[in-house]
């Protein structure tokens, strides 16, 4: 005997998933065998399931006839009106119905759920009017158990659905035991742990049993022996963490999902299999955390489902040849503790598909994922990699992985890229669907798909491309497209994409996935509420190309630059030069040359407005003439009549010492006093001087040119005002200035 017991410990994990789907084929069994439609209806949802769609139990519509009647629904009123009835079916559910009322000839099907019944309701004659039935559904009634004999009227009735009544081991003991039934369901009755020798003396026909979300732990597999049709069952959520079997049993499909397995059941018995014909095997939604590859004898599983688990620790080549030669199906998602991917562990020749979803494998790392991880795979067609890590993978780490891959569908959703190369898919020219939606890659290469003839489905939704040009696909691969999904991500509507959006524009059911439900998914991230397929641009704006339009921008933007430091310059030119020349002013001894070797006409030289006349006749000279004896050069009376205006400037300025200037509001207005100033300060700063600078009035200094804002702001200047105190100041100041003509300090 071959007993797995593993210790409950608490866990956060809350997955549940159930793959109770047989009411759904239950409908269909009289027209062809239950087990073979079962079990490919079985893989199906389980497909789903792994893929993280939540497959409920199917329940058939719960719709009284007045409700069908009212709404326009496509069944019509039978059986006393209490039911209603569509092809072969009768829905007379919730109706509170103590009878079945006479069905039409033509029902096989009767929907009998949720009418109270009771255990003595049932009695010999009760499904007289439903002998023509083959599926029977008497699920959510209060039903404890069952008579024998009450089924009698029924003679060929294939599938019976007793889930969620109360019944006992007893009587679905009898139930089995009926001739002709081949599907039962006894989902959610409260059943406890099957009972030693429970179906030890019963004659049965049973291939499909479903004892789904009962309290069944620990799984005795050995009860199950006498039930020699028996090809699948459903023991799913019942908290199994014991599973025992002790002698080889014929299932086909076992699904042990959504339970309490630390480890992997053990299928072998003294080298031999205890599942020879399993071809099915769900073990999702355990806790298990350890595969012994060793103990795996499953010669025939073509299906394997080992989804949210908490698996870290399996062998080198687990899932290979060796350990399942029939392997075809493999689920591994959803694994959330430290799972990695070892050295050939899917060295699978028979491998079509494999689903490795949300399992934090870092493919950039060796040490998570080493390169020869899927050798030896040579059929593997289907790959799912989405939530995984693909940061750092360049093309020659994806082709070492995939390259030598036959696939047809890759997908790889939600994986951290940021970018593919033109050639990153080159080695998989099988492709026909490829899923790259939810990354961040910015850019579609050029050419990077036309060398897959058989591309039909290619999807970008979600990325960060701002652009798709004519060159990205060439003509003969968008003719061969019948899905491209590039939604939801920020295009930049200019001229580059002006090809993009006539092409959305003129087929756009190219470019939804469902064309009249999606809502609008290409919008311009540059202006905001406008859609790629109405925005426009004025045709004259693209005729060039956006390396001229760059060009053409770099060269503008350069000219203004240097147009504008340049106006800034000679604005403030003056402000520089003087900045400069006090800098460096008195490092050298040229001043003290120029005075010596100077022959010179005058003390000072005066600059001033004619309007300024009268004071400097009535204060200046009376001050430094007659007091301190110098020589003032003023153009009114020492200008040379008949010379040119500007000789008479420069000789008188080239034959004064020092230089005063009287700054005034007509001072401001007068282009030769500017003159004067400009040429002033060139001369001293020729000669190592400073300008002596009066101020007889407030000037304002938004009316002030660049020169008298520079020397005003550089240079401290002497300010005339009418009161006793101030003028003997501005006389002292001045006397100070012309020390280095006058020798004297003080007055």
């Amino acid at each position: 005997m071959t007993t797995i017991t593993t210790t409950t410990k608490p866990t956060t994990k809350t997955t549940t998933t159930s793959f109770s789907a047989l009411k759904l084929c239950a409908g269909k069994l009289y027209k062809m065998a239950v087990g073979i439609f079962c079990a490919a209806l079985l893989l199906s949802a389980g497909v789903a399931a792994v893929l993280g769609v939540t497959h409920s139990r199917t329940l058939r519509q719960q719709t009284t006839s007045a409700q069908v009647h009212q709404t326009g629904g496509h069944g019509y009123p039978c059986a006393d009106n209490r039911c209603v009835c569509k092809e072969f079916t009768a829905d007379c559910n919730s109706n509170r119905l103590k009878y079945i009322p006479a069905l039409p000839a033509n029902v096989t099907e009767l929907l009998f759920s949720e009418n109270d019944l009771r255990s003595e309701m049932l009695t010999e004659d009760f499904f007289v009017n439903a002998s023509n039935i083959r599926v029977l559904d008497l699920s959510i009634n209060h039903l404890t158990y069952v008579q024998r004999g009450v089924f009698s009227p029924i003679p060929n009735l294939a599938s019976l659905f007793i889930d969620r009544n109360p019944i006992t081991y007893d009587s679905i003991a009898h139930l089995l035991s009926l001739p002709s039934l081949k599907n039962l369901d006894a989902s959610d009755c409260g059943l406890g742990p099957l009972p030693s020798d429970v179906f030890g003396d019963i004659k049965t026909n049973i291939e499909v049993l479903s004892f789904f979300k009962n309290r069944i732990n620990p799984l005795n597999l050995t009860e199950l022996l006498p039930l020699k049709h028996l090809k699948w069952i459903n023991v799913a959520q019942n908290g199994i963490n014991t599973f025992v079997i002790d002698n080889p049993i014929g299932l086909v499909i076992l699904d042990v999902s959504s339970n309490a397995l630390y480890t992997f059941p053990s299928t072998c018995m003294n080298g031999s299999s205890l599942f020879p014909k399993l071809k099915r095997f769900y073990l999702d939604a355990n806790r298990m955390q350890a595969l012994d590859s060793h103990s795996i004898c499953l010669p025939e599983v073509d299906y394997l489902g080992l989804s949210d688990n908490f698996l870290g620790s399996m062998d080198e080549g687990t899932f290979s040849d060796e350990h399942f030669p029939s392997l075809k199906y493999l689920y591994l998602q959803n694994n959330i503790d430290q799972f990695g991917v070892y050295d050939n562990m899917f060295s699978n020749t028979k491998l079509t598909e494999l689903v490795l979803n949300n399992n934090n494998l870092k493919f950039g790392d060796l040490t998570s994922v080493p390169t020869d991880a899927f050798a030896n795979c040579t059929s593997l067609t289907v790959l799912y990699l989405d939530g995984n890590n693909f940061e750092g993978v360049d093309c020659v780490r994806f082709q070492q992985l995939f390259g030598h891959l036959p696939l047809t569908y890759l997908s790889m959703r939600r994986c951290q890229m940021s970018g593919i190369f033109e050639n990153t898919f080159a080695p998989l020219s099988g492709l026909i669907r490829l899923d790259l939606r939810s990354n961040r890659i910015t850019n579609i290469p050029d050419g990077a798909f036309d060398l897959h003839p058989n591309l039909t489905d290619l999807y970008f939704s979600q990325n960060k491309i701002s652009v798709v040009r004519e060159t990205t696909f060439s003509e003969s691969t968008r003719t061969q497209f019948a899905k491209l999904l590039l939604g939801y991500n920020p295009f930049v509507c200019s001229c580059d994409l002006l090809w993009f959006r006539a092409w959305l524009a003129s087929n756009r059911s190219l470019f939804y996935e469902f064309e009249f439900l999606d809502p609008p998914q290409y919008n311009c991230s540059n202006i905001p509420g406008k859609m790629v397929e109405n925005f426009t641009m004025v045709q004259q704006a693209c005729l060039l190309s956006q390396e001229a339009s760059i060009q053409v921008t770099v060269i503008l933007s350069l000219t203004f630059f240097v147009f504008t430091v340049a106006s800034l310059l000679f604005r403030y030119r003056w402000h520089l030069r003087l900045i400069l020349y006090e800098a460096f002013r008195g490092k050298s001894n040229i001043r003290q040359q120029h005075l010596m070797a100077g022959n010179f006409t005058y003390d000072v030289f005066v600059s001033y407005a004619s309007e300024d006349l009268p004071w400097v006749r009535e204060h200046l000279m009376p001050e430094l003439e007659d007091r301190l004896g110098l020589r003032l050069c003023v153009h009114e009376r020492d200008f040379i009549p008949g010379n040119n205006i500007v000789d008479n400037i420069a000789d008188c300025v080239q034959s004064s010492k020092k230089i005063l200037m009287v700054f005034s509001r007509d001072f401001v207005k007068h282009q030769w006093c500017q003159f004067e100033l400009t040429f002033c300060l060139s001369h001293a700063m020729d000669y190592d001087d400073a300008l002596i600078i009066v101020c007889v009035d407030d000037v304002v200094s938004s009316e002030m040119t660049s020169a008298m804002m520079a020397v005003l702001k550089i240079t401290t200047y002497i300010q005339w005002e009418e009161f006793a105190d101030a003028i003997e100041a501005f006389w002292g100041r001045l006397r100070l200035s012309m020390n280095e003509i006058t020798g004297q300090i003080g007055p």
